[in-house]
This record gives structure tokens, sequence and C-alpha cells, in this order.
């Protein structure tokens, strides 16, 4: 399995024709503007979408679990079945836009998202991760 794409931003919209709209991409950072009577005030909460193109090279997973760990911490982002229609069936590739309208971020720090697949019978049959970090960070403004 290869993660092909995994974009990180504020907002997706579904579109005509199975299109994406990305809107408010974020590169290596989320960063939070604050007046300096607001600095070290956590949790802060914003809207957060995850746009993920996943390929797999034979075997199709049954099943998956999407993941952060932040900082320290593991949290678990969701998970799911994976019910391919036949008439996907080979192009075996899973698409996944999520947005998530109240994300919580309780600190500044470092976040790694990962995806772990699993077969019919629940066994992990691998897993991918997008090849960078990002940071949370607050910048005082003001």
């Amino acid at each position: 399995m290869k993660l092909q794409t995994f974009i990180v931003c504020d907002d997706i919209r579904t579109e005509i024709g199975k299109k994406h709209s990305l809107i408010g991409v974020y590169d290596d950072r989320i960063l939070f503007n604050v007046t300096p009577d607001k600095k070290n005030t956590w949790p802060k909460q914003m809207k957060l979408g995850i746009f993920a193109k996943i390929s797999f090279e034979e075997l199709m997973p049954k099943s998956f679990s999407f993941k952060m760990k932040y900082n320290e911490n593991d949290v678990p982002l969701g998970e799911g079945s994976l019910n391919i229609k036949e008439s996907e069936k080979n192009k075996n590739k899973f698409i996944v836009a999520i947005v998530n309208n109240n994300f919580l971020f309780d600190q500044p720090g470092k976040i790694k998202f990962t995806f772990v697949f699993f077969d019919e019978s629940k066994k992990d049959i691998g897993s991918v991760s997008p090849d960078f970090e990002l940071e949370v960070e607050e910048l005082v403004v003001g």
C-alpha cells in the first residue's frame, strides 16, 4: 500500500463529478494568531479537514482505523469498513475526505497521522503515514 496524497486543510467540499475542493491547505504547521492576553490559552478549537488517497497493490483491506499521535498521546480519529463496489474493485484505491467542525487542540506540539488497514479477520495488514509531522503553534500578534 502507498499513501499517494495526504493534505490537511480548513475545509473540504465535494463537488459534482466526485471532485473535491480543498480550502485553506496547511503546509507543515497550524498557526494560531493570538493577542498577548490570550497567549498559552488552550484548548483552541477549529474546523479541520483531512484528504487522503491510498493505493493498494494486491490485497484490498476490509476495514481501517485512522489515528494521530499528538505529542506523545495516541488519539483515535475514526474507523470504518471498506465496502468496495464490484465495479470499483479493479481500481485498488481508497479516497477519504474527513471534516471535523469542532477539532480541539489542547496544547502546542507535533502531530503525526496514521491509517491502519485490516483484513476480514481484523488482522493488521499494514499502515501508511505521511512523511511529515504537523506543528501546532501560537503566534502572538498585536
